[in-house]
């Protein structure tokens, strides 16, 4: 069963590595991509689909494709229980530095083009109207990521004195408190989401922009939440074979588990983005003038008070990374995050005795 577990977790490690290139290449599609620009730069009519437009979009896949490939082959020799998430963070780093280069390439080709006056709302026109359980699911995405690795952290602390004297030390802890990193970032972009955004930037009516951002902030929160809850798992069953305030669980049965949910979880985050990409307006437009969209994709606009705003090109969200605010937490979260896979990688070799390769 242990030589099973390991190749399976290896396949699905490497298959978690061509999601985001499946992301990137869906979203610049025709139909997911707003035609006012291409790339985060603003193009004129036709650019999309012409011999130019066409030949920088198949080198931008290209590239994605390849550097996802490049990432499965670093994730399957990362230390076993992190392989997909090393894999996935090198995926989507790739993606956006193919995205910021077809960026450059565009620019250079393109000629000046006069954006609109205002913003166009990012949604096609609709009357939602506000719902009670949007509100909910904003704080449900707010508090239940950062909740699971809290209340692990504190279940440690209450019953320390229990824990064997060679498992207390920061290869226990560490993987919760990266947990603990990921479940904030998750609150971070909910509460900006809902308390820090323009409504008009989203949609026409409040009620079908605010369930936009809901569903935008839910997807990522469900895509962290699913990563942190596995990460808290993992530590307290392997705890439970030495500890009594833990219930007695094997290791390969919470594989056996985890296999259909990481399915569903997979579905159900392609479900979520299929609904934002569909209700998507094409036509929708940026008033800012392209030196506020570093890269194609970071918005950077000292003069726009508000913290996040749509994507130029496809499904999703940037801060803008002129405010304070969004220095001081990025600073933070990045710190913390390079601390915690600098010290739980060089632990990781006591976790490989539990999961040979």
């Amino acid at each position: 069963m242990s030589g099973f577990l390991t190749v399976t977790l290896r396949i699905l490690a490497v298959i978690v590595c061509f999601i985001p290139a499946a992301v990137w290449h869906w979203m610049t599609g025709r139909g997911y991509s707003r035609r006012q620009t291409f790339f985060g730069a603003r193009v004129q009519p036709g650019f999309a689909e012409s011999a130019a437009g066409q030949a920088i979009l198949k080198q931008f896949r290209l590239r994605i494709w390849t550097w996802s490939a490049a990432g499965a082959a670093v994730s399957a020799l990362a230390p076993l229980l992190y392989g997909d998430v090393v894999g996935a963070t090198i995926a989507s780093l790739a993606g956006m530095a193919g995205f910021a280069l077809a960026n450059r390439r565009t620019k250079r080709e393109v000629e000046a083009v006069a954006g609109p006056a205002i913003r166009v709302a990012s949604l096609v026109a609709g009357s939602e109207a506000e719902a009670w359980w949007l509100d909910a699911l904003d704080w449900l995405a707010m508090l239940v990521p950062p909740a699971v690795p809290a209340a692990t952290l504190m279940v440690l602390a209450l019953h320390w004195s229990q824990v064997p004297a060679a498992s207390r030390g920061a290869a226990t802890l560490l993987p919760v408190c990266f947990g603990l990193i990921l479940g904030l970032m998750c609150t971070a972009i909910q509460w900006a989401l809902r308390f820090r955004a323009r409504s008009s930037d989203w949609a026409p009516t409040p009620g079908a922009s605010h369930k936009y951002r809901t569903y935008l902030g839910a997807m990522n929160a469900f895509v962290f939440g699913f990563i942190v809850c596995q990460l808290c798992a993992v530590q307290l069953i392997e705890l439970s074979a030495s500890v009594a305030f833990l219930p007695r669980f094997a290791m390969h049965t919470y594989f056996l588990a985890t296999f259909p949910a990481q399915g569903l979880w997979v579905a159900g985050i392609w479900r979520m983005r299929f609904w934002l990409a569909r209700h998507l307006a094409t036509g929708s437009g940026d008033p800012m003038p392209d030196t506020c969209w570093k890269w194609g994709c970071v918005y950077f606009n000292p003069s726009d008070p508000v913290l996040v705003v749509p994507l130029r090109t496809g499904v999703g969200l940037s801060y803008n990374c002129a405010r304070p605010t969004v220095w001081m937490v990025a600073t933070a979260v990045t710190g913390l995050t390079i601390a915690s896979l600098v010290q739980s990688f060089g632990l990781l070799a006591q976790a490989g005795r539990h999961f040979p390769n």
